[in-house]
C-alpha cells in the first residue's frame, strides 16, 4: 500500500495492467474490482475492471504521480487501499540527426545560426536546448532558444561535432551537431598594388 504501476506517459494508452495479483480472498471467494468514486486525478483518465484490469490514456495535465483509491470485495467485505502510476511527457524529437551546418572560417566568427525548427515536442511544449558538457571543442555555443554561434580557431580545423540536448523540462532527446571550420583565404595587403613608376625606353 500503496499498488505502485509503470510509468504511463502523456498522450499514449496505458495498459492494460493486471491489479488483482495484489488482494486474495483466503476463503477463496472471487474478488472485484472498482476505482472508488470522487478519488483520482485531475482531469480523470483510467478506468479499472471488475476482474482488475487498469487501462486509459493520460493527458499532458496529468504529469506528476497521479492517485486513485481502489476497493475490493468478496461479495461481504470490502477494502481499499491506494494506486500510483507515475505520468511522464513523450521527449521531444530531433527531425534530422547528425545536424549538419554550413561552414567556418578560422580566425572569424561563426554566423548566429537558429537550429531550434530542427527539433519539437509531440505536445507542443517550449524546449531548452544545450550543448552536453564536454562533448566538443570549447569555442561552440548554443543558447537556450536554439541559436548557435562562437569563434574557431586555426586549432579547430576540419570536423568539429558537439553533442546536443533539447528538453521540454520533463524528457530530453540528443542530437550531433557538425560544422566544417576552413582556413581563411589568403588577402592581398594592398588593393590595387601601386607599383614605382616605370620610364619607357627611348
Amino acid at each position: 500500500n500503496p499498488i505502485i504501476l509503470p510509468t504511463a506517459t502523456a498522450g499514449l494508452p496505458y495498459g492494460p495492467q493486471d491489479i488483482s495479483g495484489f488482494a486474495k480472498s483466503p476463503s477463496g471467494a472471487a474478488l472485484t474490482y472498482s476505482l472508488v468514486p470522487g478519488t483520482g486525478p485531475t482531469p480523470m483518465w483510467g478506468a479499472l475492471t471488475a476482474d482488475g484490469k487498469f487501462t486509459g490514456t493520460p493527458a499532458v495535465a496529468n504529469v506528476g504521480v497521479d492517485t486513485w483509491t481502489v476497493s475490493v470485495t468478496d461479495g461481504g467485505n470490502t477494502i481499499t487501499t491506494k494506486m500510483q502510476i507515475t505520468v511522464v511527457k513523450r521527449a521531444p524529437v530531433w527531425a534530422v540527426d547528425p545536424i549538419v551546418l554550413p561552414d567556418g572560417t578560422a580566425g572569424f566568427p561563426y554566423p548566429v545560426t537558429d537550429i531550434s525548427s530542427k527539433a519539437s515536442d509531440p505536445d507542443k511544449a517550449p524546449l531548452k536546448f544545450s550543448i552536453v558538457a564536454g562533448s566538443g571543442p570549447a569555442w561552440g555555443k548554443l543558447s537556450a532558444d536554439g541559436k548557435f554561434s562562437g569563434s574557431p580557431l586555426v586549432a579547430n580545423l576540419g570536423l568539429n561535432e558537439w553533442k546536443v540536448q533539447v528538453s521540454n523540462g520533463f524528457s530530453s532527446a540528443t542530437a550531433t551537431l557538425q560544422v566544417n571550420i576552413l582556413k581563411s583565404a589568403p588577402v592581398w595587403s594592398k588593393n590595387p598594388i601601386l607599383l614605382p613608376n616605370a620610364q619607357a625606353e627611348l
